[in-house]
C-alpha cells in the first residue's frame, strides 16, 4: 500500500466527510459549517453564546462567522438578541426550526462517525482520539503563537 503524507491523508478524510454531509444538508438548504454552528448552539441551550465565542470555538474569522450567522438568520434558524448587561454584545440562540432540524440530522452525523471508524478496534479508536487531540492542540497552539 502506498504511503501518503499526513496532510494529504487528512485532507482526503476531510473532503470525504464534507461531501457526505453536504450531500444530505443541501436537501435542507444548509451547509456543513452552518450545521456545525447549529449543533453547537442546540447542544449548549443554557449558555449565552456570542459571535465572538463562535469565532473562538470554530477558529474562524469574524467575517466568516458573521456571514454564516447572517445566512442562518435569513433561514430563520437563529435569533440574535442584545445582552442585558452590555448593549454592544449580541447573543445567538437557535430557533425551534433549528432545533427540529438538528434532531432530524444528529443521527446521520453520528452514523457517519460510526461508519468511518467501524474498521477500527476500540484500542485503535482510543489511540486515534488521543493523536487527533494532540494534533488539534498543536495546531491551535501554533495558530496562537503566530497571532501574538
Amino acid at each position: 500500500m502506498e504511503e501518503y503524507p499526513l496532510g494529504v491523508m487528512m485532507r482526503v478524510i476531510c473532503n470525504h466527510l464534507e461531501t457526505q454531509a453536504n450531500n444530505l444538508l443541501c436537501k435542507h438548504d444548509l451547509t456543513l459549517p452552518q450545521m456545525l454552528i447549529l449543533n453547537y448552539l442546540v447542544t449548549h441551550p443554557n449558555k449565552d453564546i456570542s459571535q465572538k465565542e463562535l469565532e473562538t470555538r470554530f477558529h474562524l474569522k469574524h467575517s466568516t462567522i458573521s456571514g454564516l450567522l447572517q445566512r442562518l438568520e435569513k433561514k430563520k434558524m437563529i435569533l440574535r438578541f442584545n445582552s442585558s448587561s452590555d448593549g454592544r454584545l449580541k447573543f445567538i440562540e437557535p430557533t425551534d426550526k433549528a432545533k427540529k432540524m438538528y434532531e432530524n440530522l444528529k443521527d446521520f452525523m453520528k452514523e457517519q462517525d460510526t461508519k468511518m471508524i467501524s474498521i477500527c478496534s476500540e484500542e485503535e479508536i482510543e489511540s486515534l482520539n488521543r493523536i487527533l487531540m494532540k494534533l488539534t492542540d498543536n495546531c491551535l497552539l501554533s495558530k496562537t503563537m503566530h497571532h501574538d
